[in-house]
């Protein structure tokens, strides 16, 4: 599954802004920052990502925060960090993550549910030209069967009808389960009467961790 990174971007909050980075070299310290590589050496509190330019150290402390998710972070893994440089006088440069988008299970991870994090999740209904429709917010229902389920975007209910996925996230197979309660990111197509039926067809399903919500 592939997702359109800066326009799920574009629906989280960072505390103080952030840069979207090709190179975090320049940048100085406590810069916020959105970065995208290839993990290749992993420990229990941090993992080295190839970044294309390349090597950086991105600190996880806690990492429950994909354990308790039953599945931990592997070589070769694409990510996208959302975090802050960490330039210690007496240590590498590095990044303190906040969360972390891993691109093969269509997850976003919080560093822990307790932490004051930079990021938040607001409820969203956005329509782009180019990339369709994105819809955020958390699962009020679920309807296996018809490879459906419905979103609370705030002030509106949208029913997302799963069944052009190349993959069932409603059954119980494999790491994404979308479930009553879960808060998600839909981007999609509308159906013609999208205004009288709120139904739209998924072309993408982004689930995110507890820590967000």
């Amino acid at each position: 599954m592939k997702r359109n990174l800066i326009t799920t971007a574009l629906m989280l909050s960072f505390a103080g802004g952030s840069v979207a980075a090709e190179n975090p070299s320049g940048l100085p310290d406590q810069s916020a920052l959105v970065l995208s590589g290839t993990a290749i050496e992993i420990t229990p509190s941090s993992f080295v990502m190839d970044y294309g330019q390349g090597l950086i150290t991105v600190e996880v402390d806690d990492w429950e925060w994909i354990e308790q998710e039953a599945r931990g972070l592997i070589k070769g893994d694409e990510v996208t960090v959302y975090g802050v440089i960490d330039d210690d006088f007496s240590e590498a440069r590095s990044i303190e993550a906040s969360s972390l988008y891993v691109e093969n299970l269509g997850t976003y991870f919080a560093a822990a549910p307790t932490d004051d994090d930079d990021v938040s999740v607001i409820p969203t209904l956005v329509f782009n030209v180019q990339t369709g429709m994105d819809v955020t917010g958390k699962v009020s229902s679920v309807s296996p069967a018809d490879k459906e389920f419905t979103i609370d975007s705030g002030n509106r209910q949208v029913t997302v009808d799963t069944s052009d996925l190349n993959y069932d996230v409603l059954d119980d197979q494999g790491f994404q389960q979308v479930d009553k309660g879960d808060l998600v990111a839909v981007n999609g197509h509308m159906e013609d009467d999208f205004l009288e039926s709120m139904q739209l067809e998924a072309d993408s399903v982004v689930t995110f961790a507890q820590g967000y919500y």
